[in-house]
């Protein structure tokens, strides 16, 4: 467990860097740096798309709540804030959040990494016509962006998301990120998101459209990204998970570090 917990800090880095590089060239998008927190703000209704990471210690935890509170005030949807779970000074700055009116999201998040070395071998999923595809152009991101639209069942949502996207081919083409595709006889089926840095492939996104789930697609496409990032030189994986999908990570060889918290800034429209 050791030369895991060394890397959790580094794994919460990416987690930003998920985020950041993919709206960092929004139009509207402004930026907020503390230091060990980081924020953005892209004026999305959706709290998603307006991020903040706590991934090191905080001197003052209800200063920082202000600075943040006061960061996300003029924005017409929520701040997400994620607090890392190493974090001595989380517990104190989740609650300085709350008392300002943050709402906390219920459950768990775990945070999990792998050595790529102990990727655990799988079963080929039994779909003919299975294939994997990155995104480098307009109309792969597009495609990309659609499935990731219906593999999260954010159909209601999809302007937003659309629109939280628009820097997709951009970030793409300048090697912040890599998106890919598992298709079906060529029909989008799967999706995820790939950013490296320190040395770790964080995965992000992973989602399948609902017509061909529990076939083992969205497992052949991680197994997929990671063999490329390994390819790479890159050693090792992480990934944000949900607590239902946590057993599933822990058979492909993924090992639990921490917990994330969340909490939602107050929205002036509502919107989360």
């Amino acid at each position: 467990m050791t030369r895991y917990a060394e890397l959790a800090a580094a794994s919460d880095r990416n987690a930003w860097e998920g985020s950041a590089r993919l709206l960092c060239d929004l139009p509207a998008a402004r930026h907020l740096d503390l230091g060990h927190v980081r924020a953005l703000d892209t004026r999305s209704p959706l709290g998603l798309f307006n991020p903040a990471f706590v991934f090191g210690e905080v001197r003052d935890p209800a200063a920082t709540a202000a600075t943040l509170l006061g960061f996300y005030a003029a924005s017409p949807g929520p701040g997400r804030i994620r607090i890392s779970g190493r974090l001595q000074s989380g517990e104190a700055l989740a609650e300085a959040l709350q008392r300002a009116g943050c709402a906390e999201r219920a459950g768990r998040l775990p945070a999990m990494l792998l050595a790529v070395e102990d990727l655990a071998e799988g079963p080929e999923p039994a779909q003919h016509g299975l294939a994997f595809v990155e995104a480098t152009e307009a109309a792969t991101c597009a495609a990309w962006v659609e499935t990731l639209i219906a593999g999260f069942g954010w159909e209601a949502e999809a302007g937003a998301v659309r629109a939280a996207h628009a820097a997709l081919p951009a970030a793409v083409a300048a090697g912040r990120t890599r998106a890919y595709l598992a298709t079906l006889e060529g029909v989008p089926a799967a999706c995820c998101q790939v950013v490296e840095s320190d040395g770790i492939a964080g995965i992000f996104a992973l989602g399948t459209i609902p017509a061909v789930r529990r076939r083992g697609i969205a497992s052949a496409l991680l197994r997929h990204v990671i063999d490329a990032a390994a390819s790479g030189g890159t050693r090792w994986a992480s990934l944000r998970a949900m607590p239902d999908s946590e057993p599933i990570y822990h058979r492909l060889g993924f090992v639990w570090t921490h917990d994330l918290r969340e909490l939602l800034t107050p929205a002036r429209s509502g919107a989360a």
